[in-house]
């Protein structure tokens, strides 16, 4: 078990881990092979339709948000930047 060395470590594994449950709740398969964008874009279009009483302008622009911070040279979601781990996960609570 690895343990953080500091506040920022351990508020990206738990962005991380909060995004890896809500893909394994929705997708299963998915877990076990690398995450990209694809994924990632297929999770937030399943969490807006699912939470259809939340402002649409709102939603549009913390995917827009997503979508501009992520890096796609690295597409892999553990090579993505801390803000970007950190607004999707709170897109995702």
């Amino acid at each position: 078990m690895a343990i953080a060395k500091t506040a920022k470590e351990l508020r990206r594994w738990s962005d991380l881990a909060t995004i890896r449950r809500a893909i394994a709740a929705t997708a299963p398969v998915t877990c076990k092979d690398s995450i990209g964008l694809k994924e990632i874009a297929e999770l937030c279009r399943r969490r807006a339709i699912a939470h259809r009483g939340r402002d649409w302008h709102d939603v549009r622009d913390q995917i827009l948000t997503i979508g501009c911070e992520w890096d796609l040279v690295n597409d892999e979601l553990d090579r993505q930047s801390d803000a970007c781990l950190t607004y999707l996960a709170r897109f995702l609570r």
